[in-house]
């Protein structure tokens, strides 16, 4: 999966690229914070984010070879992730272990916060993205904060571009009102 990407200009894209030049450490160094993240921003669960997070990185180990050929291979850990989270949710809701209510989730959110500072100063955004539909948190997850194009997006998600306009349109709105909720002053 080889994505073109025209710009150069310091992106995180760049960054990912000259880092898999390197070695795999400092691709992991460069990648491992973003994908677990974003992740985490579309979690119910913290400790699953983590897991398909470290099951990526292991997937990216045993595909290096391929890895390496491609202009973005952060969209690549992007979309392994996303359906690797997808299929444990899957599991553990089936299994009745996913907790999904508001206050399970921001409580969980708020204790990956004590120990993470990113995650600390963007903890409305990511409660309030915690919130959103799946496909709405996934589509901003990914264009947003992982710096992804339309076209990215929807490689990563097996989408349209236009599914991913109109779910960034309807995620942007909706947090527009979560957030408001959240801090009223």
């Amino acid at each position: 999966m080889a994505h073109r990407d025209d710009h150069d200009d310091g992106s995180r894209a760049s960054r990912i690229r000259l880092a898999i030049g390197s070695s795999q450490e400092e691709f992991f160094a460069c990648c491992w914070p973003w994908l677990l993240h974003i992740l985490l921003s579309q979690a119910s669960d913290s400790g699953l984010a983590e897991e398909a997070a470290a099951e990526t990185v292991a997937a990216a180990l045993d595909n290096w070879d391929d890895l390496v050929t491609f202009d973005r291979p952060d969209s690549w850990l992007y979309k392994v992730a996303t359906r690797r989270l997808r299929r444990m949710e899957a599991k553990a809701r089936a299994w009745g272990r996913l907790v999904e209510d508001p206050a399970g989730i921001e409580a969980d959110l708020r204790q990956v916060a004590a120990s993470d500072g990113w995650v600390a100063q963007h903890l409305d955004l990511i409660a309030a993205m915690r919130l959103l539909p799946r496909r709405q948190a996934e589509v901003f997850a990914w264009r947003v904060l992982g710096e992804c194009s339309e076209q990215e997006t929807a490689d990563i998600l097996g989408v349209t571009e236009g599914t991913v306009k109109t779910q960034l349109s309807r995620a942007r709105k909706k947090l527009h009102v979560l957030l408001e909720v959240r801090d009223p002053s």
